[in-house]
């Protein structure tokens, strides 16, 4: 009795194109998250967004109570004006009837000068006339020299009023203003940060504070993103890295719009592996146009990574795991099989490039029944007696 015949199923090496397709899922996150914090402490006086609403930029989100600033700056404003006019007064240097009244000064001081010096005169000759006492002279000199100062010091100050400030006194008045137009500057800064302003298009992820409630300086106040801004963060094997630039375009499908596809671009990569399935994360921009997309959505992609032309092609059947080595059975003329240890290259779909060992266009191979083959054994194809063979000569596609 002869060797049982295999039934299988046959086709054939193929010379082609083959380019392999990376199959990526991942989920939907916003590009960035902002933690809002106060920068002004007072009461919160008025709260324009709630969890989920958009808002625009410039938008005011908060606003806190700024009386207590207003009344600082009015402070603040005043000392500004006062020293303003001192340093106007300086430039316009001494009034005219000022520069009068300390002239008048002068000459005053003068007539008492001499009035001083007759009376010590008379009292020195008197002394020396046994007439006026030593103390009563004393007294005299005294008062010649009293008399004699302030002359002195009247002159001095009609000289300052008649050549005005000094460089000096001008300089520090103008620093005085400008200390102070400082500190209003403050307060008007201190005031404008009492208005939380939004710093782009956004929505309001989640509230940390209410109307009424009392925000010190860094209290958070609220967590935003830009709602336009979405990013898809895919699970990526380590072999397609290379082929995924930053700046790559390519379309991915989003669960949430059935049928609908998004332009997307690679942004980059996490170089950490994930340390179970070994994959990275690759960040892609995706251009959401006037669709409505969320942190979290299931998203899915297929890029082709890298093609190869005339490649020696086998349909993915075809090929066996034993021992973690893939093996494809070859058919002979007499309908035995040849096992060929094979490496294999690029994949896509149902079909897989052999790259060793070199195999001829038009090679006949076992595509189904080959999982119980062995070196040598015979094969009884489908077709010759049996479903699914090589087609016959008349048939469509036969050679």
């Amino acid at each position: 009795m002869g060797e049982q015949s295999v039934p299988v199923l046959l086709g054939e090496v193929e010379r082609g194109t083959i380019t392999e397709m990376a199959a990526l899922v991942g989920a939907t996150r916003f590009s960035r998250h902002t933690l809002v914090r106060s920068e002004a402490s007072g009461l919160a006086q008025m709260l324009n967004v709630r969890e989920g609403d958009a808002f625009d930029e410039g938008e005011i989100l908060v606003k806190i109570d700024d009386s207590d600033y207003r009344v600082r700056l009015q402070l603040e404003e005043a000392s500004l004006l006062r020293a303003q006019r001192v340093l106007e007064e300086m430039k316009a240097g001494t009034r005219p009837e000022r520069v009068a009244r300390l002239r008048a000064v002068v000459q005053e001081a003068e007539a008492n000068l001499r009035e001083a010096r007759d009376d010590l005169t008379r009292t020195e000759n008197l002394f020396k006339q046994d007439v006026q006492t030593e103390a009563e002279l004393t007294r005299a000199r005294a008062t010649a020299e009293q008399a004699e100062a302030q002359l002195l010091a009247a002159k001095a100050s009609l000289d300052e009023a008649v050549s005005g400030p000094r460089r000096e006194e001008i300089l520090i008045a103008e620093a005085d203003v400008a200390v102070q137009q400082a500190r209003v500057d403050a307060v008007q800064h201190d005031i404008a940060k009492t208005q939380v302003v939004a710093p782009y298009d956004g929505v309001v992820l989640e509230l940390f504070t209410d109307v009424g409630n009392y925000l010190e300086s860094g209290s958070n106040v609220m967590q935003i993103a830009p709602r336009t801004e979405i990013e898809a963060v895919l699970e990526v094997p380590d072999r397609f890295i290379q082929y995924l630039q930053p700046g790559r375009t390519f379309q991915l499908t989003i669960d949430a719009y059935p049928g609908q596809s998004f332009d997307a671009e690679v942004i980059t990569f996490i170089p950490l592996a994930d340390r179970q399935s070994r994959n990275f994360q690759l960040r892609s921009r995706i251009m959401v146009g006037d669709k409505l997309l969320a942190s979290g959505m299931f998203v899915r992609a297929r890029l082709p990574v890298v093609s190869r032309e005339n490649a020696i092609l086998v349909p993915d059947d075809a090929l066996t795991l034993k021992n973690q080595e893939r093996l494809l059975f070859v058919v002979n003329d007499d309908n035995t099989v040849t096992q060929h240890l094979v490496t294999i290259g690029l994949s896509s779909g149902d079909r897989v490039e052999i790259v060793d060992p070199p195999l001829e266009p038009g090679t006949r191979i076992v595509t189904t029944g080959n999982e119980v083959l062995y070196p040598g054994a015979k094969i009884s194809p489908a077709g010759e007696g049996g479903p699914g063979g090589p087609p016959a000569a008349d048939e469509p596609g036969a050679h």
